[in-house]
């Protein structure tokens, strides 16, 4: 289909007819349309404040680490780089003991939300690129009992 527009624009063109994009004008980029004034008051940088999120805990024995982000599906986004599935013992393993101030849990590490099955609690790799807990049709959220800046310790599955 895009080619096909692409050989009825060339021919147009070709035909001496200057074609003009409609689905915006020349000078507003693609991604922001609007003025900076419909955003809201200006505010004063010298206010913000320096979070400072917490840093992950990672020995070939246990990972420790924290929940940064839940969304509305109980989804758990760790502060975690998702690289840790292939630099760690999370790796190796088809599975992890989780230790919460909720209680322990199992849950099986994958490469995708894709793999799970329905119900499954799983660790994988989010679009963020970040490590994250979900549970498949489910929340790990009110499943493990768990909230942003709470505690995990992850472990391998004997």
């Amino acid at each position: 289909m895009m080619s096909q527009c692409f050989y009825r624009v060339s021919a147009l063109e070709t035909a001496g007819f200057e074609v003009v994009p409609t689905f915006r004008t020349p000078h507003v980029t693609i991604s922001f349309t609007g003025d900076l004034a419909d955003l809201g008051e200006p505010i004063d940088a010298s206010g913000l404040v320096r979070i400072d999120l917490p840093i992950a805990e990672i020995s070939e024995e246990e990972i420790v680490c924290h929940v940064l982000i839940s969304d509305h599906y109980g989804n758990l986004t760790l502060n975690l780089d998702g690289t840790v599935l292939k630099e760690s013992f999370l790796g190796r393993v088809d599975g992890v003991r989780v230790r919460t101030a909720a209680g322990p849990a199992r849950m099986r590490v994958c490469r995708t939300f894709a793999e799970a099955i329905e119900d499954e609690a799983v660790l994988y790799t989010d679009s963020s690129g970040s490590l994250a807990m979900a549970v498949n049709h489910g929340s790990a959220a009110e499943r493990l009992g768990l909230v942003p800046d709470d505690e995990i310790k992850l472990a391998p599955m004997p």
